[in-house]
Formats: structure tokens, sequence, C-alpha cells
């Protein structure tokens, strides 16, 4: 019996040792899996690092699109004003320049039509004053002739013994040379020549 015990103890410490040395490379193999999920805890800590380092950058970059978008929007508002005030004041240029040409054309015309007076009054002061050198050629020949007249007069008649009807005649005539004389015609026409030149 003694013998058999021995046996069986024999049998289980065996037993125990194959249980033992089974537990042993499942503990070696369970510390090797748990190796592994640490491994695959820190990668994933790693990876969840790295997504939080995209997930700033991908909001850093819309953040900088979105500003990009509000300013280009802005820019492009600007811009826009900026064009329809140039169109205004383009438009508004436009309109004071046809203005500016429609009061030209009508001066022009006034012009044309003072042109042609003016030539037309320079004409008829060329004529008068044709006129008035004629006149005066006329009257130098006649005063020539009066004053020769009277001194053909004053010749025949003694100087002490003129009487007073020869003053009186002498004075006459001069006075009548001196109604209209050339001297007068000559200023006229200068007044008139100065008016229309």
């Amino acid at each position: 019996q003694i013998i058999q015990e021995i046996f069986e103890l024999r049998k289980n410490i065996t037993n125990l040792k194959d249980e033992i040395y089974k537990n042993k490379i499942k503990n070696k193999y369970l510390n090797f899996l748990l190796m592994d999920i640490e491994e695959g805890v820190h990668d994933v800590k790693y990876l969840k690092q790295n997504c939080e380092f995209l997930f700033c950058d991908i909001n850093n970059v819309i953040s900088s699109l979105e500003k990009k978008k509000k300013n280009r929007e802005l820019i492009f508002c600007i811009s826009e004003q900026k064009l329809k005030e140039q169109i205004n004041s383009v438009t508004t240029k436009i309109v004071a320049i046809k203005h500016e040409n429609k009061i030209l054309q009508e001066n022009a015309k006034s012009l044309e039509k003072e042109i042609e007076e003016l030539k037309e009054k320079k004409s008829s002061a060329i004529q008068l004053k044709t006129k008035s050198l004629n006149l005066h050629i006329h009257d130098n020949k006649h005063d020539e002739i009066i004053e020769n007249n009277i001194i053909e007069e004053e010749k025949i008649v003694p100087s002490e013994n003129i009487s007073h009807t020869t003053k009186q005649n002498k004075d006459e005539k001069k006075k009548s040379k001196n109604i209209f004389t050339t001297k007068d015609i000559y200023e006229k026409s200068l007044l008139l020549k100065k008016k229309y030149k």
C-alpha cells in the first residue's frame, strides 16, 4: 500500500511538474501576448497623438482657408465697389464731356456766325474807308482851290482897304469848308475800323 501511495505521489508530482511546465509556457506566451498588447496600446497612443496633431493641422488649414476665403470675399467686395465707383466716375465724365461738346459746338456755330458778321462789317468798313479816302483827296483839292482863291482876292484888294464884306466872305468860305471836313471823315473811318477789326 505504501509503495502504491509512493507511486501515486510520484505520479502526481510528475503531473504537477508537467502542469507547472505547461503553466510556465502559458505564462511566457501570455507575457508575450501582453507585450504585444502593450506595444499595440503604445501604437494606438502614438496613432492617437498623430491623429490629434493631424486634426489640429486640419483645423488650422480649415481656419486658414476660411480666413483666406473671407479675405478674398472682402477684397472682391472692395474691388467690386471700386469698379462701380470708377464706372460711375467715367459715366459722369462722359456725360460732362458730352455736355461740353454740345456747348463747344454751339459756341463754334456762334463764332462762325460772328466771323461771318465781322467779315461783312470789315468789308463794309473797307468800302467806307475807300470812300473816305476819295473824299479826303477831293476835299484836299477843294481846300487848295479855296485857299488859292482867297490868296488871289487878297492880292487884288490892298490889305488896308479890305472891306468888312470881304472878310466876312472869307470867314464864310472857311466855315463852309469846315462843315464836314476830311479829318472828321477820316477819324470816323478809323473808329469804324477799330470797332470791327
